[in-house]
């Protein structure tokens, strides 16, 4: 009886001691991490050993079968293999470790190992890493988006402490929150849209496009060279328009004095190559894709008859003095040219001469152009 009373008292001592050894020797970190794909984390860590001993070597390893006896991804003893891992802490008592671009691979186990001059301890069971992609949803899939449609995105994590997110569109920060949403989405609204955590902002879950289409707008007709043009001339109507997909069809129509006139051709071009009289006339263009019809404006075309007129520039002393006084005039043959020559004519003599030239060449009234008669120097 008495001996058995013994065995007990020893057995309850040495669980005491047991429990003291085991106090002074302890590693602290969270049981849960979650990292952010392609960000970078910190797992904060501590541990404490027996008063008098001194801490020779320090070490973390990845997955459990290597706690013990390593390979490590971290060894104070030995030289750095990667800079994917950096060892933050010390000797004493701070074991922080840091990890550079988390990948899927780097999720797992993480333990801390150190050693000291009479012992060693590995804080087992360690830490649990998980690694989440950080994702856009996008609230209609990828539907075809039109001008007027309701439009979310939405930034998801399977980190529950990651909240705080910033959203980017074309490179440069719009807003915070983790939800973007647009009510009657317009075409401004198009663009290349990504999310980030505030904390991990080079933690990205890639590119999201938004292509807002819409119909036919801002349409409008254009002519080259104008819309007031000489009979035989060519003269060319350009319809242009905003829209997406582009326009696919172009429609032009004249309008006549009774009725509507559709015009051969769907392109963006309505060409004369010698502008007939009867082209005069007022135009308007419509241009089409799947979206919808947009009209442009009328324009009226002019078409003039005109005469085919030589037209001499010449300047004079004289007219330089009276300050290059223009002087228009359209002859209607191109093989009587008659030249004003004088070395220093006077202003009476180049305006008597001036006089006789007008009354033998016929002067075309017709012409819209203003002509230059100018004499030599």
């Amino acid at each position: 009886m008495m001996a058995e009373h013994t065995h007990l008292i020893w057995t309850l001592v040495l669980l005491l001691l047991s429990d003291v050894i085991s106090s002074d020797w302890d590693v602290h970190v969270e049981p849960v991490l979650c990292a952010v794909k392609g960000s970078s984390i910190d797992i904060p860590c501590s541990f404490t050993y027996p008063v008098g001993q001194t801490v020779k070597n320090v070490a973390w390893a990845h997955h459990e079968a290597a706690f013990v006896k390593g390979p490590f991804v971290f060894e104070s003893t030995s030289e750095p293999t990667s800079t994917k891992f950096q060892y933050l802490g010390d000797k004493l008592h701070n074991c922080s470790l840091r990890i550079y671009k988390v990948e899927n691979r780097d999720a797992g186990d993480y333990a801390f190992r150190f050693w000291t001059d009479r012992d060693r301890w590995t804080g087992y069971p360690g830490v649990n890493l998980n690694v989440s992609d950080l994702k856009i949803i996008q609230s209609n899939g990828n539907k075809v988006i039109t001008e007027g449609d309701n439009v979310k995105l939405t930034c998801i994590i399977g980190c529950k402490d990651h909240s705080h997110f910033q959203w980017y569109k074309n490179g440069h920060p719009i807003i915070e929150g983790p939800s973007l949403y647009w009510n009657n989405i317009s075409s401004n609204n198009s663009g290349n849209y990504s999310c980030s955590i505030k904390t991990h902002p080079q933690a990205t879950p890639g590119v999201v496009s938004i292509n807002v289409e819409y119909g036919p707008k801002n349409t409008s007709v254009s002519a080259e060279p104008g819309l007031e043009v000489y009979r035989g001339s060519k003269v060319t109507l350009t319809c242009s328009s905003d829209a997406n997909p582009p326009v696919e069809t172009f429609t032009w129509f004249k309008i006549t004095s009774d009725h509507l006139v559709k015009v051969a051709g769907n392109k963006s071009e309505l060409v004369f190559w010698e502008c007939p009289q009867d082209a005069e006339g007022r135009y308007f263009c419509c241009a089409t894709n799947k979206h919808g019809s947009k009209n442009s404006s009328v324009v009226e075309l002019t078409v003039t008859d005109s005469k085919h007129c030589h037209v001499q520039q010449r300047t004079s002393r004289t007219a330089q003095r009276m300050q290059s006084t223009s002087i228009g005039m359209c002859l209607t043959s191109a093989n009587h040219k008659r030249e004003i020559r004088e070395n220093n004519p006077s202003s009476k003599s180049f305006m008597q001469l001036l006089t006789s030239t007008i009354r033998q060449r016929q002067i075309c009234s017709s012409s819209r152009r203003a002509l230059v008669l100018v004499t030599r120097v």
